[in-house]
């Protein structure tokens, strides 16, 4: 990787490029005054020898002698006073009469002069004795108009590049001034950029760009970051697609946590800033176990304008997990242990009833055995469909049915009486079945929970199952007035509970969950829960019932409560 950093990059940019403006300027510069000079000289040449060939004393010194003396010395004052480089008179043979070099005078001019012998004027570059030169030709007429001489007015060339070539060093004085000027810019720039960047140069940034962004995205967790300003900084697709949140994108702007459709829960978690470990939220169909703390920078990042001061923190990070199969596959464990324990209180009842039989044998009392078998036989058939396992064939789904016995023979054990009632159409599909054991079980457990802390007289639990007109209906009742009309309108909100804390216990450990994954079942099939709360509770759900080769479908709109 380059060790240069961003400012000393851009300074070396700024010098580079101020280096090469100057020479082109300066190019151009010089070229521009010395085609401007070199067309003034031609201008300022043509007017001098004009002025020169119409003298009187000028014609007069082409006779020699003491004429062609004076002339001399009147062309010298002349050249030195008008910055010209040399007067030449010369008669039409070209015989110079005046010349800067002595050496020069009578001897042939060099350069062209048949347009001034006809009578023009006219300028001309042409190297002559002296080099390289701008020169003006202008005839000198007598009184009649004849050509009876010329006079050449010249400034050579180099004359002219060094007239333009004293604007270079302004030219380079500007430069110098503006690179000094971007040597404390970038001296300024160098202090800010390292602030900003921590030190790390371009390479540096964008692996770290791209390291970031590979490992945001590749965790399994949902990730979202806000700050104190109630902005949410970034996101990952996991969160994004658990939240129901946009695709995010390239960009880094922090957008209003107004403007981001977060679940109602979730959005209250955020707003309110406070510390959560492992708290369980339903956002649709899916249960999300979320976590919130504060999002501390590290120490070699240092402070930043952007997220205060005062100390480390910059904001809260939101972690999300989906827990929803995990969530159906602890319901369906828990009716299992409910099972399990049914089956345990059976059997143990079951060997009391042996052995009480075998001690009656044993004391040689078989008519007492006989008449408590008999008994036995005869109350089993008496109480079909009533707490006891033969509740399982009132229901003509089985797995329902073996949850409804588990929970008959659980009530019984408890001093709840559960009765159970099911119609013939009551018929749903394995979708429909495998929800309404997570619905049945929650809902029963909550009324035998609510039943055996009531008077004796609303220790009862009845089960309605019901079916047609292509609906399912499932009516769980209990004889306890545990709920208020207030309590219905936040029941099925996450963490809300009507039941004490266990000793020692949380009061939101293991508690207001039942019900919001029941409002999550529901809404999965696409049906609604009805609560009555006007004499005892009874918890009313309404299913759309499918055709079996329609029950993988998608569940329509989701479920609500509604105070009956």
């Amino acid at each position: 990787m380059h060790p240069w950093s961003i400012a000393r990059r851009l300074f070396v940019g700024q010098l580079l490029f101020i280096v090469c403006a100057t020479v082109v300027v300066s190019w151009v510069v010089v070229t521009h005054s010395r085609d401007t000079l070199a067309t003034q000289a031609a201008d300022r040449m043509s007017t001098t020898a004009v002025t020169l060939a119409d003298s009187p004393f000028v014609a007069a010194g082409l006779h020699g002698g003491a004429g062609a003396d004076r002339l001399r010395a009147y062309t010298r004052d002349v050249t030195a006073h008008a910055h010209l480089d040399f007067i030449t008179v010369m008669r039409p043979d070209r015989t110079r009469v005046t010349h800067p070099n002595p050496a020069e005078i009578g001897r042939p001019y060099i350069g062209t002069v048949d347009p001034a012998l006809r009578g023009e004027v006219f300028t001309e570059t042409y190297t002559g004795t002296l080099g390289p030169s701008v020169r003006a030709i202008a005839p000198i007429r007598d009184a009649g108009g004849t050509v009876i001489g010329m006079v050449a007015v010249g400034q050579t060339t180099a004359s002219v590049e060094s007239t333009a070539l004293r604007q270079v060093p302004p030219i380079l004085a500007i430069a110098a001034l503006f690179a000094a000027a971007g040597a404390i810019v970038s001296v300024g720039l160098n202090r800010y950029l390292r602030r900003v960047t921590f030190g790390q140069g371009p390479e540096q940034l964008a692996r770290m760009v791209v390291v970031f962004d590979a490992a945001l995205h590749s965790v399994d967790d949902g990730l979202v970051l806000t700050d104190d300003a109630q902005r949410v900084l970034l996101y990952n697709d996991v969160a994004a697609d658990l939240l129901g949140l946009p695709p995010t994108r390239g960009d880094a702007r922090p957008v209003p946590l107004a403007d981001v459709a977060l679940p109602a829960s979730i959005a209250e978690l955020v707003r309110s800033g406070r510390a959560c470990e492992d708290e369980v939220h339903v956002a649709g169909s899916r249960i999300l176990v979320v976590t919130q703390r504060d999002a501390l920078r590290s120490g070699r990042t240092g402070r930043f304008r952007g997220f205060g001061r005062s100390d480390r923190r910059i904001g809260r990070m939101l972690t999300v997990r989906d827990h929803t199969e995990l969530t159906a596959i602890a319901g369906e464990l828990q009716t299992t242990r409910t099972l399990s324990d049914a089956l345990r209180a059976q059997t143990h009842e079951h060997a009391n009833q042996l052995h009480t039989v075998l001690t009656l044998l044993e004391l040689s009392r078989a008519r007492e055995a006989a008449d408590l078998i008999a008994g036995e036989l005869a109350g089993t058939a008496a109480v079909a469909g009533s707490a006891d396992p033969t509740v399982a064939a009132v229901v003509p789904e089985p797995r329902t049915g073996a949850l409804l016995a588990a929970k008959a023979a659980q009530g019984r054990e408890r001093g709840v009486d559960v009765t159970v009632e099911a119609d013939v159409g009551f018929d749903p599909t394995d979708r429909e079945a495998t929800a309404l054991l997570t619905v049945l079980g929650n809902l029963i457990d909550n009324a035998l929970d609510a039943a055996a802390g009531a008077e004796p007289a609303g220790r009862w639990v009845h089960v309605a199952l019901g079916g047609g007109d292509g609906q399912l209906e499932v009516s769980v009742a209990d004889g306890a007035a545990a709920l208020t009309p207030d309590d219905v309108q936040r029941i099925f909100t996450r963490g809300f509970s009507t039941k004490a804390p266990a000793a020692g216990q949380p009061v939101a450990a293991g508690r207001g969950v039942g019900l919001a994954l029941v409002r999550q079942a529901v809404a999965s099939l696409g049906g609604d829960v009805d609560v009555d709360v006007r004499d005892g509770t009874v918890f009313t759900v309404a299913i759309p019932q499918r055709a079996a080769a329609d029950a993988s479908s998608p569940a329509g709109p989701g479920g609500r409560a509604r105070l009956a």
